[in-house]
This record gives structure tokens, C-alpha cells and sequence, in this order.
């Protein structure tokens, strides 16, 4: 699928919900109208500010859920998926419940994976040595795992052997190039956990962060010489400040300027996929 072609679907998804349906394999119960895509403690929080905000917001959101749920055109029904990093909770149930067999994570922190209900099995261990025999996956996904990443060519290199042929890397990550996340790191971990919480006033877990995998052109250096072939990359905007109205106006126009094409690496994240040779 060309890029050009995703973005006019997205575009059009955004102002067409017919459209919506007919060309994304969407499961979110979330995504079928506008007013519902938040959830309640994001609706509360964005209900706070003016109505024109309001509405730039949620088609930001829907077009970040829609960049998401892209991947799951490319399910094919009894797939078996990794998670890594899976955490305490992940949207792969959600997004991919019809069509996907098995779903399996693996996490440093066992008490997390203990929590998590989206995963039929679970294992303690680190993504350097995937505990898994070659060319199990048709599937492996990472949701804001790769900037935690120290060695992503060790890393990449265990996902390619775990996963079959033709098999399909997911990626969402925070995107090195925007103003935030590089500060972050490039910040001592004690100083950033320090900002999250007592200046954004958010919540959640801390960890370390290296950026090492976090643009379109460290992963295709990383990736492409393993036996991958690029997919897509698309950039979207996570609104995650919606403390403030100070924030939450500024990380509305950082969102709004970097619409222009060749601005769009220093949007907030990136969502790649990468397919094994």
C-alpha cells in the first residue's frame, strides 16, 4: 500500500465515516463516531477548553487511531502475535481480535503481565534474547517500547529470527525529532521523571530512555541490512498534555504546523511497519 494512498484514505476517513468502515478493518468501538473516540477520563479533560479546540482534538485522535489500526489490514485470521513489552495493558486485543489466533507478551516485570488481560500468554523476559523458537510470529508489535530500547540491533535482530517469513514488525514510538521527546533524551532519567510529574502533572510509570530507534531513517539503517522491507512510516500527534489549557493550546498548534509535509518528522511519535524477506 503506497503512502500517498494511506494518507488520502486517512483524510477521507476523518470526514467520512461510511468511507471509515468500508476501507479499515476497525474494531474499536470507540472509532464509529466522532464523539465517542476518547475515552472518559480524556473527554472529561478535553471538555474543559473552548469548542473549537475541542474538534481539532478528536480529528487528531481519530487520525492517530486510524494510523493504528492500518496494520490490521494486513492480519490475515489465525495469525499469531507478539507483544513486546506488553505491560500492564495494550490495545491488540481491541484492535485485533477477529482475525488474530493467539496473542502473546512478553514483559521484564512479571506483576505487569500478571495485570494484563489482553494477552492469552505471558512470559518474563528481555526482547535481547526472545525466550521463543525461530519463526513462530507472523506478528510481532511494540507500543512506545522502542525509545526504552538500548540495544535495538540486538533486539531487531531476535525479532527477525522469531518471526516467519513475510512476517510484520509493528512499531509505534515517540518520534526523536520532536522538541519534547528529544529533550527527553537527552535529560538524566531522574530530572525527566521529575518534570513529568511535577510540572505536566502525569501519571504512569518511569523508565529509562534511550532514542536510539526513533525516526524513520535510524530504523531503516537498523532494519533494512537484517532482511526487512519497509512498509509504511506515517507521524501523528499524541496529544498526551491536557493538564493545562497552556499545553494543551500549544500541543494543538505544534500539531497544526507540522501538517505541512516536510515538517511531519517533528510531530509527536511514528507508527512503522517492516516486513521480513
Amino acid at each position: 500500500m503506497h503512502i500517498e494512498k494511506i494518507e488520502y484514505m486517512i483524510n477521507k476517513s476523518i470526514v467520512d465515516r461510511q468511507f471509515r468502515h468500508n476501507y479499515f478493518k476497525i474494531t474499536e468501538e470507540n472509532l464509529k463516531d466522532l464523539e465517542n473516540i476518547f475515552v472518559r477520563d480524556e473527554r472529561i479533560k478535553v471538555n474543559k477548553y473552548p469548542k473549537f479546540f475541542r474538534k481539532y482534538c478528536e480529528k487528531t485522535f481519530l487520525k492517530r487511531k486510524l494510523y493504528e489500526n492500518i496494520i490490521a489490514n494486513y492480519i490475515s485470521p489465525g495469525d499469531v502475535l507478539l507483544e513486546g513489552g506488553a505491560g500492564k495493558r495494550n490495545k491488540i486485543r481491541r484492535m485485533f481480535q477477529p482475525a488474530v489466533s493467539k496473542i502473546y507478551g512478553i514483559d521484564l516485570v512479571f506483576k505487569d503481565l500478571k495485570n494484563n488481560y489482553s494477552i492469552d500468554h505471558a512470559v518474563q523476559g528481555n526482547l535481547e534474547n526472545i525466550p521463543y523458537k525461530t519463526k513462530y510470529f507472523n506478528i510481532i508489535t511494540t507500543f512506545g517500547v522502542a525509545e526504552h530500547i538500548k540495544n535495538p540491533n540486538i533486539v531487531f535482530k531476535e525479532f527477525h529470527r522469531v518471526l516467519k517469513r513475510d512476517g510484520l514488525l509493528y512499531i509505534k514510538t515517540h518520534s526523536v525529532y520532536n522538541p519534547y521527546m528529544s529533550v527527553n533524551a537527552i535529560l538524566p532519567f531522574s530530572i525527566r521523571k521529575m518534570i513529568v510529574k511535577n510540572i505536566l502533572c502525569m501519571e504512569g510509570d518511569q523508565y529509562p530512555a534511550y532514542y536510539k530507534c526513533n525516526s524513520e531513517n535510524r530504523l531503516d539503517k537498523i532494519l533494512l541490512p537484517l532482511g526487512f522491507h519497509k512498509e509504511y512510516v506515517l507521524y501523528y500527534s499524541n496529544l498526551i498534555m491536557l493538564e493545562n489549557f497552556l499545553s494543551y493550546a500549544l500541543s494543538l498548534i505544534w500539531d497544526y504546523i507540522t501538517n505541512i509535509k516536510f515538517l511531519n518528522i517533528f510531530k509527536t511519535g511514528l507508527i512503522a511497519c517492516y516486513r521480513k524477506n
